[in-house]
């Protein structure tokens, strides 16, 4: 019980403002201005965000 609750101390939501873009013909790309190294897409909308929570969190360094 002690072990997960630690864990849920260590995670805060940090949030971010992101621009998501597409092109007829093209994926979703989506980039954020707090990380500007971080970027991604997806072939939906949907995925593309759930790409960027990804990516968002391997630059970060907050990834599990």
């Amino acid at each position: 019980m002690k072990s997960s609750r630690r864990k849920n101390d260590r995670e805060k939501s940090v949030k971010y403002s992101f621009v998501i873009h597409n092109d007829n013909g093209s994926d979703y790309g989506v980039t954020l201005s707090d990380l500007p190294t971080c970027f991604s897409a997806g072939d939906s909308f949907e995925q593309a965000l759930v790409m960027m929570q990804e990516a968002a969190e391997l630059v970060s360094g907050r990834a599990a």
